[in-house]
């Protein structure tokens, strides 16, 4: 891929074009917030990244969305989704900011209640509340060997991470396992 000149943001991309871009003084994230569905917003960002970078978003919208849905997270902004820029070409950046994930960090919170009950609070971002509805409109970005990946949470030592992840896993069952 060569040398990386930088890893933007998509909020920042016109900053990072110096002037080709314009956003009539609006950043994307309220440029969406005045959109009325969740499809206009995940669109308005894949024709945006796509006429101002050249890449189609939309697989790597799909990966970091699945990966959100799995572990709850409840922090994804647009800040949180990159490009990175090497020369005059852009990439999807690797996936980050996961911090807020597993119920361990999410003010939603409240362990009087279970696990299930947690998981009924947490909120989504970027474009609904709804880690689901993301997805099935994105698409599944990736699939998990469920068997797999519950036989190694067995391993690890007991935590409430590793419960509410294999609580999420149980519950995708159906949509990642597609070995």
């Amino acid at each position: 891929m060569g040398s990386l000149t930088g890893a933007v943001a998509s909020e920042r991309v016109s900053e990072a074009l110096k002037g080709s871009l314009r956003m009539v003084g609006n950043h994307s994230s309220k440029v969406i917030a005045n959109m009325n569905t969740m499809e206009e917003r995940i669109e308005y960002v894949i024709r945006f990244i796509d006429q101002s970078c050249g890449l189609n978003i939309h697989a790597y919208l799909s990966k970091v969305l699945t990966l959100d849905m799995i572990c709850l997270n409840e922090d994804r902004h647009l800040n949180n989704l990159a490009l990175i820029m090497c020369g005059n070409d852009f990439y999807p950046a690797p996936i980050f900011d996961n911090g807020v994930s597993l119920l361990t960090a999410n003010q939603s919170v409240n362990w009087n209640f279970s696990i299930e009950e947690n998981v009924k609070r947490v909120i989504a971002r970027p474009f609904c509340g709804s880690h689901e509805k993301m997805v099935k409109y994105l698409g599944s970005g990736f699939s998990v060997d469920v068997k797999s990946a519950l036989s190694w949470l067995e391993t690890e030592p007991d935590s409430i991470e590793r419960n509410v992840l294999r609580y999420q896993i149980n519950r995708y069952n159906n949509q990642l396992d597609l070995f």
